[in-house]
């Protein structure tokens, strides 16, 4: 590679990890910001909250949900893609019925619930119709749910759900904080890697100028 385009792919993985980096802490921030913001819903319309409020819910997943496909209620058939990656073939939905601590709450969501404490995937020997491996992952029966949205109804409760995760409150904090960790290691990474090109390239420029 010319010092030219090494110093040119340097900057552009640089800029690359400053844009995962200002995106990923972005989307990260407006979910804890969203879960400090909620107010409390225990399955109860007797405390604060009201129709179209922002409200935090903790519970499991009830027995009452249908099972959809193997043991889970809400699910995703995926398979690994050849960017190393989980792509969606297939998802099993339907409004998943939380016990809450005074209640019970009708949780609808546009996105599978693919983050979880434990482990809510399950692999298979199933083959996509590219032979790749294939895998479910969603909620099932039991599994602890912690949800953040828009109070659609509070008797009988009912809630858009913006962001949901398997497990408490608790542990959904863990993750974020986790998550934002793991997002300033990886862009680390990706701008000193772009940086070490970039000086690399400018040296080998001082070397041989006629060359670049």
């Amino acid at each position: 590679m010319y010092p030219r385009s090494m110093m040119i792919t340097g900057v552009i993985l640089v800029l690359v990890a400053i844009g995962i980096l200002a995106f990923g802490l972005f989307m990260i921030g407006d979910e804890e910001d969203s879960m400090k913001k909620a107010a409390r819903f225990d399955g109860k319309a007797a405390g604060t909250a009201v129709k179209g409020d922002l409200v935090l819910v903790e519970g499991k997943v009830s027995v009452k949900n249908k099972i959809l496909v193997h043991d889970f209620v809400d699910a995703a058939k995926e398979w690994y893609d050849y960017d190393a990656d989980w792509s969606i073939l297939e998802a099993y939905r339907q409004p998943v019925i939380a016990d809450l601590a005074r209640g019970e709450i009708l949780l609808t969501s546009e996105n599978i619930c693919s983050e979880a404490k434990g482990n809510n995937v399950l692999l298979t020997d199933e083959k996509s119709p590219w032979n790749r491996q294939v895998r479910y992952i969603g909620l099932k029966r039991g599994d602890p749910i912690t949800a953040v949205g828009t109070l659609i109804s509070s008797a009988p409760a009912a809630l858009s759900v913006t962001y949901w995760y398997s497990g408490s409150v608790a542990d959904h904090k863990d993750s974020l904080t986790s998550s934002r960790k793991g997002v300033y290691v990886f862009c680390l990474l990706i701008a000193v890697m772009g940086a070490g090109l970039f000086y690399w390239g400018w040296k080998k420029r001082q070397v041989a100028p006629v060359n670049s």
